[in-house]
């Protein structure tokens, strides 16, 4: 009961990280319920689904700033792994 089309967009944005990565850019993605503000400014066409904004660029390094990530710590492995039960989404 996946839309092929979300998950062929996961597969090429996990690409286009790897490829920024490895090129020493660094990566965010907006999901597209918080995306609207940069999107509204996009001439879409209306039948187009949205599935992320993916911002890039070269990060600052001389920064010592932690990410919001690195100060939040790990989680547990149940908030963040989600098991799919058979039948129930």
């Amino acid at each position: 009961p996946i839309d092929y089309a979300v998950l062929d967009g996961g597969k090429a944005l996990m690409a286009l990280y790897l490829a920024a990565e490895s090129e020493g850019l660094a990566c965010g993605y907006i999901g597209p319920h918080r995306a609207s503000p940069a999107t509204d400014q996009v001439p879409w066409p209306q039948d187009w689904g949205f599935l992320g904004l993916v911002t890039m660029g070269y990060p600052d390094r001389s920064s010592e700033r932690p990410s919001r990530s690195h100060q939040r710590g790990w989680r547990e492995v149940d908030e963040v792994i989600h098991w799919w039960d058979e039948g129930k989404p």
